[in-house]
Parts: C-alpha cells; structure tokens; sequence
C-alpha cells in the first residue's frame, strides 16, 4: 500500500476526491472512499510559457487549496495519480505518494520476563545514551578528559569503516570491516574470496583499514582469528603479535587476540 497525496483548489477539490475514489483509491476493509483532508494556502509563479488556470504569468499566486489523503494498492496508484490529473484543473499537479507498513507487519510489544528484563534486538535510545555515559567515563578514567574531547572534535570517538575490493565485472571478491573507539581500532572481519587470494587483495584490505584506523586517531589495533592456519601468520608478517591464546575457543580451533601497536 502507498499513501497518495495532492491539493486543489476548495472549488475542485470535491471533484478531485471523487475521481480518485473512482479510480479505486480510499478502500479499508467494508469501507470505500475513505480520504482525509485540510485546508491549506497553495503558492505559485507561473512563468514564461505557462497557462495557469489561475493567476497570471510572473505573478507570486496564493490559493486557499485543500489537501486530500488516500491509501492505495501500489499496483493501482498510477492510475489513481492519471485520475486525479484529469479532473484537477491546474496545468501541473504536484503529488506525493508514501510507502506504507500494515499495523499486521508491526513488531509486537519486547517480551518481558518474570525478573522484567526486556528482550530485544536493538538497545533503545535510552539503553543507548546510558552505554555511551558508561564509556566516556571509562575512556575518562583511561586517558583523560582532554583526549576524549579530542577525539569528539574530530568526529572519531566511535567511527565504522568498511572497504571493499571489486574484479573488472564490478563483482566484490574482498571486503575488510571495523570501527576505531577510544583510541583503539578494531578490525572485526577481513574476507577475500578463496578464488582471488595470494594476489595481494587481503594485505591491500588490512593496510586501508591500518591507514583508517591511524587517521581516526588509533593507538593501537585489535583482531582476533584463527590461531592455528594461514590467517595467523598473514598478520604476524605485516607486524601483528600474539596477545593471547584461546584454544578450542569454538568448534575445537584455537583462536587468538593479536594487536599492532600504531606509532
């Protein structure tokens, strides 16, 4: 369903109205025609070349207009809109027309358990503003007031980054993803296509997302991946180190937290 929205002028709206009911606009349930309006003031200029039905070319008009709503099927707005045109006696029609969402695909209300913790997929705006407080006191306490505001000035106190590296076709065959919070940088996934690795695509990815997180006022880097393959070793040759092991961290792989000091 879309919502489709026009005005004319007092003396035409109610001819209007009805041909977009006509045309099948209006229809909720047992009821047709169903349309709201208010009244407005309309402003407009016609210039060279138009022929206004009302005022005159070069001159500011003002018409007291109404403006009329109605819901509509999307695969019958177009000929709702063509109605409207034919009945309306302005030159030009201005129309805006809205996407719309049935109260039936609305989420329905977080479950609450007994001890009232509210489940959701989202924090709220208010849970929201409450984690940034928390973390601003902690970066505080961790490097100053001072810092922090800098890192505010500068638009970097939490940044995301995503780059992405694409064959001649334009099709994505590598993608590096991460944020800089605090002054430190996270890289959370760094992915190439198996198709197109060891021709350079993942050591170009990581050095974008070092070259991001430094100018975002990085100190240092973060990752983890799988300790026991390949992945390992690609950090450890572009300067990444071993902060910590975690074995049979999932599925039975050891995983590792490697970090790269910035200078």
């Amino acid at each position: 369903m879309v919502k489709v929205v026009t005005t004319a002028p007092l003396d035409a709206a109610d001819a209007v109205r009805e041909a977009m009911a006509k045309a099948g606009a209006g229809v909720v349930g047992n009821y047709t025609s169903c349309s709201f309006s208010f009244a407005g003031t309309g402003r407009f200029r016609p210039e060279e070349g138009a022929e206004p039905a009302i005022g005159a070319v070069g001159q500011l008009e003002s018409v007291d207009e109404e403006r009329i709503e109605f819901v509509v099927p999307r695969s019958i707005a177009s000929s709702v809109v063509e109605a409207a045109r034919a009945a309306h006696p302005y030159e030009e029609v201005i129309f805006d027309i809205y996407p719309l969402i049935s109260v039936e695909d609305l989420p329905g209300p977080a479950p609450v358990s007994a001890d009232g913790l509210v489940q959701a997929e989202s924090p709220s705006d208010r849970a929201s503003a409450l984690m940034k407080r928390w973390w601003r006191r902690h970066a505080e306490d961790a490097y100053g007031t001072a810092a922090v505001q800098d890192w505010e000035d500068a638009g970097a106190y939490e940044r995301s980054f995503v780059f992405m590296k694409h064959d001649d076709a334009g099709e994505p065959i590598g993608v590096t993803t991460g944020k800089v919070s605090m002054g430190l940088g996270y890289v959370h996934e760094l992915i190439v296509d198996p198709a197109h690795r060891g021709r350079g695509v993942g050591g170009r990815l990581l050095a974008a997302a070092e070259q991001r997180c430094a100018e975002l006022g990085a100190r240092r880097l973060a990752l983890r991946t799988d300790g026991g393959g390949a992945a390992r070793s690609f950090y450890e040759r572009r300067g990444w180190v071993v902060e910590h092991e975690s074995p049979d961290w999932f599925a039975g792989a050891t995983y590792v937290q490697m970090r790269k000091d910035l200078g």
